[in-house]
């Protein structure tokens, strides 16, 4: 087995490289790789430790808390130290959904709630961000009920939107056109990221601070501020400016060619494809440029 990209051939080097979460990560391995017929235990107390936890590990989450107690001073054993507390509780947290970060372990599993047809006097849509943390090489899998997941290694990252505490949509980190290429760069803690367009041609960059959602045209891009108002980098989208709402916040913005969507916050829908809509919680092009739209 491996614990902090190091091999774990004896005691010694599990003691040494030991981690709680890795450690769980890697329990079926842990069974192999460290059986006595592989690993030299010198004596009987080390020897029923490795016997103690390899029944832990197999009873998993209908383990009874003996079980548990056993597993876990088996492996203090093993080590020779305590498990701190603070260990066991940062593996066993739940991410809490109603921040505006929520932050995931690398290698675990979050099923986020899904939207699916609650209705609500006013629409109020929001982003979280959601952080990828942690040393383990094994991704997160988050997932919006049964419709949609994504697959993150720690330091990735993405946002979702979300209405009442249940999730709608992923939006993407990268995009590109025949001319540029943007990608959004975050800082850990940080809400907001930073769009970064570079030219595909010349190799120039441009930096654009607090940004969320951004897409891009056949001939440039448009991105939301911080504010919710469109930035627009593209002569064609400019001509269509009229779609846009000037008194309200914008959620996100798509576009496909020269055909532009903007959702704002409050469920209105505005696009050059079809009359404004009301009550919206997403919407998207198809690959024949039709908007698909979900209702409240």
């Amino acid at each position: 087995m491996k614990l902090k990209n190091n091999l774990i051939v004896t005691l010694p080097d599990f003691a040494k490289h030991f981690d709680y979460n890795e450690f769980w990560e890697n329990r079926r391995q842990f069974i192999r790789d460290m059986h006595p017929s592989k690993v030299y235990y010198w004596n009987n107390e080390l020897l029923n430790a490795y016997h103690n936890i390899v029944t832990w590990i197999n009873e998993d989450k209908d383990a009874e808390e003996s079980i548990i107690q056993n597993g876990i001073h088996a492996l203090e054993v093993l080590i020779d130290r305590p498990i701190r507390n603070e260990e066991i509780e940062e593996h066993e947290s739940i991410p809490n959904l109603s921040n505006p970060i929520i932050r995931v372990q690398a290698g675990t599993r979050l099923d986020l709630p899904s939207y699916t047809n609650e209705t609500f006097d006013n629409i109020n849509l929001r982003y979280h961000k959601i952080e990828v943390y942690g040393i383990s090489n094994k991704p997160a899998i988050i997932t919006i009920g049964t419709k949609d997941s994504i697959t993150l290694y720690a330091t990735d990252f993405t946002y979702v939107t979300e209405v009442e505490n249940l999730f709608i949509e992923f939006m993407p980190t990268h995009l590109q056109n025949n001319l540029y290429d943007l990608n959004l760069v975050s800082e850990e803690g940080n809400f907001f990221s930073s769009l970064n367009v570079k030219t595909i041609f010349t190799g120039k960059q441009m930096l654009y601070k607090d940004v969320i959602s951004f897409a891009v045209t056949d001939d440039g891009y448009i991105y939301i501020d911080s504010h919710g108002k469109p930035r627009i980098m593209s002569d064609r989208i400019m001509q269509q400016k009229f779609i846009f709402e000037q008194n309200k916040e914008a959620l996100y913005i798509k576009a496909k060619g020269t055909d532009i969507m903007i959702l704002y916050k409050d469920g209105i829908l505005k696009s050059t494809k079809i009359e404004p809509n009301n009550k919206v919680i997403s919407a998207s092009f198809d690959e024949e440029c039709n908007i698909n739209v979900t209702y409240m």
